[in-house]
């Protein structure tokens, strides 16, 4: 594309996006053939009455996951919205249809493998955040560029960006309103259990392809509240569990990870997962974390003053391996003493069988679908005959929330920027007889994981709405 054809292209794309092209930046590094700029950025200004900042409008040549195409991509970058050890999160609008995304950006390090991308580009869950199109960025090492120059020194360093769906929250915000208001309200159980069913099931789809999150915690449960739809991401951690293969024992958030992990056991199966969903439903319940441990070894105390000391039969089956220490001998306490006496005796049974010391005794995701707990979601009529409508529609497993059928509270939810709203008003999702998200809208192969259990999992007004 020459330049002037560049030109008017964005000129176009402001159009769209009610967008003034200032001039194109003279930072941009390099002139192509008759003085056509490459990776070109404009800066632009909203047609707005109000003051705003410049914005760039930013070119990228992209790999569209759906078709595997590449196209050009422009989009404009709004944000940070979040950051960790290995990537950081940036809210972003395409600018042909408006639409936001997250943006998450990679250092590409040759110490670690990452599988994200890879991962990612097998999922397609209506629980798993979608993968939408990714790039590579490059971008000058300035450390390596200044002073001699030695063999083997990198002048640039390279990011993997991975453009996804955007959600607006995520369970740990919302959860932390329900602390910060004044009233220290617990979250309702009914939106309990929404969110929790969704991840069990998010965890019965990855965990069927044979794929361990390794990292379950509230930061990467995303939200939107407006419709009740939950979706797990940031797969940085994920991995491909092969029986003949060793893992990393030092994997997942410490308030959320597994016993046998804290025992060091390098062969573990998805059932360290699972173990980190009853940590998250036992956080929901009380409002605080179950297992605050300041250490590793501290976590390990924090689990045994619940669940006290494990045996050696269970220590065992967490790692055969592990030489036996002396462990602080600690009687168990009834969860129905360390939550508060409004828990339901079907929550405790839950937590408690998401909580096994022993891997192969906890319950499965798809187990944990059918449980008791979740019985309500199937068995209320408005919410069935609202989840059945919903998943007759084209739109039920669509990615954009914005597309979902599912009704806008009577109230938004407060904006996290202003504290007085934060602290003084919390909303949820929806009061029956909203609709709530499709719960139900099973693919084939959803419905060949355990098809014992089908008669259990699907609702009893299913059929007649199918």
């Amino acid at each position: 594309m020459s330049n002037s054809d560049s030109m008017s292209s964005h000129h176009q794309i402001a159009r769209n996006m009610s967008v003034t092209i200032i001039v194109p930046q003279a930072r941009n590094k390099g002139l192509g053939e008759k003085g056509a700029l490459t990776n070109p950025v404009y800066h632009c200004r909203w047609n707005s009455n109000e003051p705003q900042d410049s914005v760039q409008v930013v070119r990228a040549s992209v790999k569209d996951v759906r078709t595997g195409e590449s196209v050009e991509l422009d989009y404009v970058k709004q944000e940070k919205v979040g950051s960790g050890t290995f990537g950081t999160v940036y809210q972003a609008q395409l600018v042909e249809h408006n639409e936001v995304v997250a943006i998450k950006e990679v250092l590409q390090d040759n110490r670690y493998k990452n599988r994200e991308l890879a991962i990612l580009r097998t999922l397609d869950h209506p629980n798993v955040c979608v993968l939408r199109y990714y790039f590579y960025r490059h971008q000058a090492d300035e450390k390596a560029t200044k002073g001699p120059k030695k063999s083997g020194d990198k002048t640039s360093k390279t990011y993997l960006n991975l453009v996804m769906e955007y959600m607006p929250e995520t369970l740990y915000s919302v959860s932390r309103l329900h602390a910060k208001s004044k009233q220290r309200q617990p979250m309702p159980p009914a939106i309990i259990k929404l969110y929790m069913y969704q991840l069990f099931r998010a965890l019965a789809y990855t965990h069927t392809l044979g794929i361990c999150h390794r990292d379950i915690k509230p930061q990467n449960l995303l939200l939107d509240p407006r419709t009740g739809v939950l979706k797990l991401c940031d797969f940085g951690s994920a991995k491909p569990l092969d029986p003949r293969e060793s893992n990393v024992a030092y994997i997942c958030s410490r308030y959320y990870r597994a016993p046998e992990l804290i025992f060091g056991a390098t062969t573990y199966t998805t059932a360290v997962d699972i173990w980190s969903a009853g940590c998250v439903m036992g956080e929901l319940v009380s409002s605080r974390p179950l297992f605050p441990g300041t250490s590793s070894i501290d976590q390990l105390v924090e689990i045994i003053k619940v669940l006290g000391t494990p045996t050696k039969q269970q220590i065992a089956k967490m790692n055969p391996n592990y030489a036996t220490q002396k462990l602080p001998q600690i009687e168990a306490k009834s969860l129905s003493k360390v939550f508060d006496s409004s828990t339901s005796h079907e929550a405790l049974d839950l937590m408690a069988r998401l909580l096994e010391y022993d891997p192969s005794k906890r319950i499965t995701a798809i187990e944990a679908m059918v449980h008791p707990f979740f019985d309500e979601l199937r068995s209320s009529p408005t919410l069935t005959s609202a989840n059945a409508s919903l998943a007759s529609s084209p739109s039920a497993s669509s990615a954009d929330p914005s597309s979902s059928k599912a009704s806008t509270p009577k109230t938004p939810l407060p904006n996290q920027h202003n504290t007085q709203d934060v602290q003084d008003t919390y909303v949820t999702p929806h009061d029956p007889p909203y609709p709530w998200p499709a719960l139900f809208d099973f693919s084939k192969e959803e419905l060949m994981i355990r098809p014992d259990l089908n008669s259990k999992l699907l609702p009893h007004h299913w059929d007649q709405h199918c």
